[in-house]
Formats: C-alpha cells, structure tokens, sequence
C-alpha cells in the first residue's frame, strides 16, 4: 500500500490539519531544494507548535511518529525525483523539531494506556513494537539504549535485529525495508556545553588560591595556562571577541562603553550561530550590563544586576544549577557569565598577594562546587575561561604607569583611582586559560601545549557541536 493511503488510515481526524501535508508536498516535488526546504520547514513548525502546546493534554506518541515518517518519505521520494541529495538539511531540520527530539530524549511521553508488557524491562505502560525477527515485544525506551549502545540483538533471546526504534516502527506500518532511512535517523546522544566565563580571574591566581572544586575539573580534563588576549586587555573587546571568533577590528568593539550603550547590536556570534543548528542557548549574567548586552541574542536570558556583586554572583549560580538539574532534552549551550572576581581585582589588586582577591576567588570556587557536580551527572561538557589578567597599579613603574593613565579607553579605572587595573599590552593584563572537561574533550586529560588565543574558543565550541 502507497504510503499516502496508509498515513489517511492512522491520522487523527481531530487534529489532521497539524500533520504534515505529504500529500500535498508530493504535487510540488519539482521546486529548487532551497524552496523546497524552506516550505518543509513551514510545515514543521506548525506540527511542532501544535505539539508542544498539546503533548500535556493528549497522547501524541503516534502523530509524532507518523510526521517523521512522513519527512523521511518525502525526502527519499524528492532525492529520486530531483537526481539530488537534501539528506543533511533534513537532518538538521529534524533536530531542531521538538516533536522529534522529545522521541529521542524524553521517556515520559512514551507511557500510554495501550502498551503490551516490554519482555525486556516488564514495563506495561510503554509504547512496545513487536519485533518481526523474534516476536518478542520491546518497549521503544529499551529499543533506544540499545541502539545508542551499538547492541543490534533482543536482549531477551539475543536475535539479531535492527534496533533503530524508528526503523523498526517504519517497516511493521509499511512494510517496506529502506537502507536510505537510516542516513537520516543515525541520531546520537544530545550535546551539552557550560561556558563559565569568570571575568577577571588571572591563571597564576587561580593556581595559587585554594580552589578543590576548580582542580578537580582541571585535574581529569584538558587545559591550557598560556593563552593570550589578542585584543585589547578590557572586557568589552575581549569577550566581544570570545563570543564572536572575530578578531577587535572585525567586531568594531574597542571599548566598554560601547556594550553598556544599550543601542549596542550583535549581529553575529555564537548563539546566532548556534540557533541556525537548532541548538538552545541561554545565558545567566552577572552584574555587568555591557555583557547582557553581549549575550542579547541568546535563547533565554537571565540577569542579576543589584547592588551586592556577591549576591549577583550567587544568584546566576543559583539559576544555572537550577537549570542544569531541569534535565532538559536536545542539544544546548549554556554561558554563566560571573563578575565578581573582576569587581574584587578592582577594589584590592589582581595580585596573589591580595588576600581579598585571593579570598573571593577561593570562595567562588566553593559555590560552584555543586554547578560542577551537575554538570558532571547531566553529562554537560565544562568549558572554563576568562577575559584579561590585572596587576596592582602601584606595582607598575612610573613609565608604565604614565602610559596607563594617558590610554583613553581605561579612563574609568583612572577615574576610580582602582587599586588593581587591567588593560596594558603586558604578560600579567594578556595572559590568561582555557578548561575541558567531559565529551567535549572525550575525556581526556592533558595539558595543551604551546600557546592558544582566546577567541579561538568560539571555533572550538561550534565545531564541537557540528562534529558527528
């Protein structure tokens, strides 16, 4: 039976016009691929909203199901017809479908009242296939860890099979069997990136203070101590570079003022970037209005700008981890941005011998104890980095000092009379770090040798996410 005739059978009448029109999308096959994307993923997202703000109130295991099919039909169908090869781009539109993420990674929406006993888990509220090589029936919660494990065999009776969830549901309602749908449907285990962007925080610093939570994150990661500022040595330039991958002449930001100015606009960086993949991103920051300027074009933001830089700090703390344990599906990246550091350098030297500098550090580190733990259990990647060093202005020399104090884009530590400053083209104002930790890295533990430049970490993360 054509594939058409069989989706009329199993729709829901009640909601068909939130289906995906194959019927209809197949009368127009002969369009440009760009065209004919850009009309697929029309659709998509009327399927997805009608999804997302139903999946509470029906069970819609099968009408997420059936879209699915319904997108790998139609691409085969336009591969043949057009001599072409689109099966990338409805790759990555399919993942950035909540309909579809939520058959991967979310269990919950597979309990429903017509489920058979799994012989594998003896659960009986599961959606369960019964498998044609052994008629065994097995849950599609067990299907799916069987198939992230590469284990193609029933774990019942050690038959081999296909344990692609998804093709074994296509080929029992068509009765078709495609090698063509399993170069869509190789999905993979969600990626997971925090950014924790410590403003201010010089390496010899940080190896210095007594930071148990810090050095186990270095101690069973990959790190790097001689990373250098290419840009100017103050947060505006530097972070603006961070985020963007871009050099200070190609970002056009040459001082901070420019990103407290709330008419400040980011066209491109690395949440644009990574919503085009269907990535989610959310930023929680902490204090310093240029930086949520910085992050405007994040998914979802999170601001904590009282008086207290302390409180601030905690606070953004406080909603990460909160975020972090929501156990959220799909692929997302997180940047926690903490000021507190840098406001402490300010006030009483970016120096070891600043015990208050020192003291905020260590307790810093204490508080993100747990966001480390999270992030761990979750399976997030841990990426840790700052902007700039510092020094104590007294211990500059005269010359030096002359030449601080005449550099118009520091005038407002002039203007303070900040005890500790930054933003001199020096080893202490240039040097800073970069921390992997977890699948990022795939685990692995080194030093990475040589020098690296801190806006190299925009490329690291991005091709992170598009490595298969």
């Amino acid at each position: 039976m054509k594939y058409g005739n069989i989706l009329k059978e199993n729709i829901e009448n009640e909601y068909e016009k939130y289906y995906i029109p194959y019927n209809k999308i197949k009368k127009n096959i002969f369009i440009t691929s760009e065209f004919f994307i850009v009309i697929l993923s029309k659709y998509c997202d009327i399927t997805d909203k009608f999804y997302k703000d139903n999946k509470s109130k029906k069970e819609l295991i099968y009408f997420c199901l059936l879209n699915v099919f319904s997108i790998l039909k139609i691409t085969k169908k336009y591969n043949k017809k057009n001599n072409c090869n689109i099966t990338d781009e409805i790759k990555s539109l399919l993942f950035k479908q909540t309909f579809y993420k939520d058959l991967i990674y979310n269990h919950e929406i597979f309990r429903w009242e017509n489920g058979n006993t799994c012989d594998i888990c003896y659960d009986t509220g599961n959606y369960t296939i019964d498998m044609e090589c052994c008629k065994h029936s097995i849950c599609w919660n067990c299907l799916i860890r069987c198939y992230l494990n590469n284990f193609e065999r029933c774990n019942y009776c050690r038959c081999k099979m296909d344990t692609n969830p998804f093709i074994v549901a296509l080929n029992k309602l068509t009765k078709t069997k495609n090698p063509f749908y399993h170069k869509i449907l190789g999905y993979k285990e969600p990626k997971k990136v925090l950014v924790i962007g410590i403003d201010g925080l010089r390496p010899d610093a940080l190896l210095y203070a007594d930071t148990p939570s810090m050095d186990a994150v270095i101690q069973s990661g990959v790190f790097n101590f001689d990373t250098i500022v290419e840009e100017d040595t103050i947060s505006g330039p530097s972070w603006a570079s961070i985020l963007t991958g871009t050099t200070q002449s190609e970002t056009g930001v040459n001082c901070n003022t420019q990103v407290e100015n709330k008419k400040f606009k980011c066209k491109k960086d690395i949440f644009t970037t990574l919503k085009t993949k269907g990535i989610s991103t959310t930023a929680f920051i902490s204090n310093w209005i240029g930086m949520w300027h910085l992050v405007q074009n994040s998914e979802n933001k999170y601001f904590s700008n009282t008086k207290d830089v302390y409180k601030n700090d905690s606070n953004m703390i406080d909603g990460c981890n909160k975020y972090l344990d929501c156990n959220n599906i799909g692929d997302e990246f997180v940047f926690l941005y903490l000021n507190g550091v840098d406001d402490y350098g300010h006030k009483y030297g970016f120096s070891i011998q600043s015990e208050q500098y020192i003291q905020y550090i260590e307790d810093l580190d204490r508080r993100l104890l747990k966001t480390y733990y999270l992030a761990k259990e979750r399976g997030w990647s841990i990426v840790i980095l700052t902007d700039h060093g510092g020094c104590t202005k007294a211990d500059l020399d005269e010359k030096t000092t002359n030449i601080f104090d005449s550099v118009n884009f520091v005038s407002g530590q002039v203007d303070k009379q900040c005890k500790g400053v930054h933003g001199l083209d020096i080893p202490q104002h240039k040097r800073t770090f970069k921390i992997f930790n977890g699948p990022i890295v795939n685990g692995e533990k080194r030093e990475i040798m040589g020098r690296l430049d801190s806006r190299s970490s925009y490329d690291e993360i991005v091709n992170y996410f598009d490595k298969l």
